[in-house]
């Protein structure tokens, strides 16, 4: 009987042994530093490429944008600081509080903002805290029902009586609007300094805020002064009217001094607030020649195209000071000027800072050719046209955008509605409304409306405005109750005037 030799175990770790002797003679060989060489060589050489290429395209891009006369410097965007005495925004009345937002910021809020909340408590605590937008029309029949009792049974029969109790019910209202006009006799308004607070480093390393969050105070402001203008002229007491009416009109132009403002008041429809109203109040008989007079000269057209249209230029501007000073290591821009978060992302810096600045010039050049292909392209500055009413969705774009080339892009290029259409229905109102208070003076004047526009030039107007797309001046017509109708704003190029963006008296 013979016996079977068992079989052997082999130990794993001395199989491993022969493997690991080969791997260290591998990578301390000649072959293994001639392999890095070369993959160090081919690296270099794709880095610079990458550098090269990224430089050219960038250059080619500078030079078209300088081309077409635009500035790529943020600073020619933003204007001079109004010295204080001079600001309106720097009265005692508006001496509010510097708040801030909280610590997460994820929605590119600004991480400190003015608190108006102190203001709104003063002069507005018995109005409501969101207006109504939906009435066409001021009646003051609805609003005794909202300030006074909400009864409608109760309401007084005499309207001279109404008004008297509305204007007892918003005593604090006509004090802020006695103090708000106090604050606007000065020249000039700018509601925030913005070499101190935007672009400088402060705040504990951070940005004070840009847009002044004080929109839920001016909604109730433009609403709440019209409501006593209407209240005033029922009452017979002309002047009170007067004073509130341009009050509320100088808050809103205030914001026509403030480039990144007009974005807040376009997206808000600020400004259609104001003139919701206007034409009813324009028509009231109580007025007289030399109201209407003083009115207009306070209905002069904001240029809000303009600055919606500097505003995002240095949107741009601010991006592509964001990207070269990566690209030349300089200390960078707050994010909360280009939009981004209210805290730094260390992360993402120290990711761009080893990538190759070719890629980063790549996304400036991406992300230039983005502004001009959403926006910029569509409006002529020097004719004040809007030349494209057509608004291209680029956010789709973005999301199939390139990567490595487009991640800038993707990064600071901002979720805008159409920016150019807001503003242009807001200027729109504004000088129709300025042209119905013209034809108002004829009628007082002359003792009938006349029979074409140009008759208002140039005793009443100084010039007639125009439609912002087709070039054309207002539509107008006597409607059958007498009363002038007007139209513009023609989007779609129709040629109707019923489909007109715009409209006086019948606009909502």
């Amino acid at each position: 009987m013979t016996l079977e030799a068992s079989p052997t175990r082999t130990n794993p770790s001395k199989a491993l042994v022969p493997c690991a002797r080969w791997i260290i003679r591998f990578t301390f060989s000649r072959r293994m530093l001639y392999l890095l060489l070369v993959m160090s060589t081919l690296l270099a050489i794709a880095w610079q490429v990458e550098n090269w290429r990224g430089r050219k395209r960038w250059e080619k891009t500078k030079a078209e944008i300088l081309a077409r006369g635009d500035s790529l410097d943020w600073r020619t965007f933003i204007p001079e600081a109004v010295p204080d005495e001079e600001n309106a925004a720097m009265h005692p009345v508006f001496d509010v509080t510097i708040a801030a937002h909280g610590p997460k910021q994820s929605s590119g809020c600004f991480p400190f903002h003015r608190d108006f909340e102190p203001l709104v408590k003063s002069y507005f605590r018995n109005f409501p805290n969101r207006p109504p937008i939906h009435q066409p029309r001021l009646d003051l029949e609805y609003w005794h029902r909202i300030l006074v009792d909400g009864d409608e049974g109760n309401l007084p029969k005499d309207v001279k009586t109404l008004a008297n109790e509305v204007l007892a019910a918003t005593d604090d209202v006509g004090t802020g609007i006695r103090a708000f006009s106090e604050a606007f006799s000065r020249p000039r308004c700018q509601w925030f300094p913005y070499h101190d607070q935007l672009f400088n480093e402060q705040a504990d390393g951070q940005a004070v805020g840009g847009t002044p969050y004080f929109m839920e105070m001016a909604v109730q402001f433009t609403v709440a002064t019209f409501v006593r203008s209407l209240a005033n002229l029922e009452t017979g007491n002309n002047s009170a009217a007067r004073e509130a009416m341009i009050a509320s009109l100088r808050f809103s132009r205030s914001m026509d001094e403030n480039p990144l403002c007009v974005g807040a008041l376009t997206s808000w429809g600020l400004g259609l607030e104001e003139v919701r109203y206007l034409p009813q109040l324009l028509r009231h008989p109580a007025w007289g020649e030399a109201d209407l007079e003083t009115l207009a000269g306070h209905l002069e057209s904001p240029d809000f195209l303009d600055r919606i249209d500097k505003c995002l230029k240095l949107d741009r501007a601010s991006t592509i000071h964001y990207g070269t000073s990566i690209v030349s290591g300089r200390p960078l821009l707050s994010d909360a000027t280009i939009g981004v978060t209210g805290r730094r992302d260390w992360k993402f810096y120290a990711s761009v800072r080893l990538m190759p600045h070719g890629w980063i010039y790549q996304s400036m050049a991406a992300d230039a050719d983005l502004w001009y292909e959403a926006h910029l392209h569509r409006y002529d500055s020097r004719l004040k046209r809007i030349v494209a009413t057509d608004f291209p969705d680029i956010h789709s774009k973005l999301e199939n955008r390139c990567i490595p080339y487009g991640f800038f892009a993707r990064r600071v290029f901002p979720k805008l509605a159409d920016p150019y259409y807001k503003a242009a229905i807001v200027q729109s109102q504004w000088d129709l409304c300025r042209v119905l208070c013209a034809l108002e003076r004829h009628r007082r004047v002359h003792g009938e409306l006349p029979e074409k526009l140009e008759a208002l030039v140039p005793e009443f107007l100084t010039g007639l405005p125009h439609d912002y797309v087709t070039g054309l001046p207002p539509h107008y017509r006597i409607g059958a109750d007498g009363q002038a109708e007007l139209a513009t704003l023609d989007w779609d190029k129709t040629g109707n005037p019923e489909t007109f963006l715009c409209r006086v008296p019948s606009s909502g």
